[in-house]
């Protein structure tokens, strides 16, 4: 998704805009997170949490961002969906194979 979100502005038209640079920022962001958690995945599984939320800003960023056009605002909430599943997932499943490497809590959690 974030190699999309790289090539994104420009198949899509919008280039040399303010969204077109959160494009960018994002799609940076999200390839750089994933290659993080693909070398250490059991330790750094709260980065899934800053991909969500980067998800979560392609939503927002696509009625706040000019140009709002359709296409664009189709794409980023199409990406978004898919970063935040991938995201959710990642966390979840993250979050279950630390703390099956450390012993079990005295009280259960």
């Amino acid at each position: 998704m974030g190699v999309w979100l790289l090539g994104a502005p420009y198949a899509l038209g919008y280039d040399r805009t303010p969204a077109a640079w959160n494009s960018t920022i994002v799609g940076i962001l999200v390839m750089a997170v994933a290659v993080v958690r693909i070398v250490r995945p059991t330790t750094t599984a709260w980065l899934s949490a800053v991909t969500l939320a980067l998800g979560v800003w392609l939503v927002v960023a696509s009625f706040v961002l000019d140009p709002v056009t359709t296409a664009r605002t189709v794409n980023n909430l199409i990406s978004a969906a898919v970063i935040v599943t991938e995201a959710s997932v990642s966390l979840v499943y993250g979050l279950r194979a630390a703390r099956a490497d450390r012993p079990p809590h005295p009280l259960g959690a």
